[in-house]
């Protein structure tokens, strides 16, 4: 089931809770329902880089490859 509302909007209604209220983080992270930790987060968009720019690779000399038959190609 999906979530009704996302992490980012409720990071949102965080800050918008703390500056028109002027409550402190935490108390604004418990009023909109999220850990602190979920609002401190900050994904590491480039991580994956490498592994896709090789995964792509191998996708167009193997097109008719399976992700579990890539997989194990790759592997090697």
């Amino acid at each position: 089931m999906k979530k009704a509302v996302k992490p980012s909007v409720r990071r949102e209604l965080v800050d918008y809770v703390k500056y028109k209220h002027n409550v402190s983080q935490r108390r604004a992270c418990r009023v909109v329902g999220i850990s602190d930790s979920v609002y401190r987060y900050q994904p590491d968009l480039h991580r994956d880089d490498e592994i896709i720019d090789v995964l792509q690779k191998a996708v167009e000399r193997y097109p008719a490859y399976g992700f579990s038959k890539l997989f194990k190609t790759l592997k090697r």
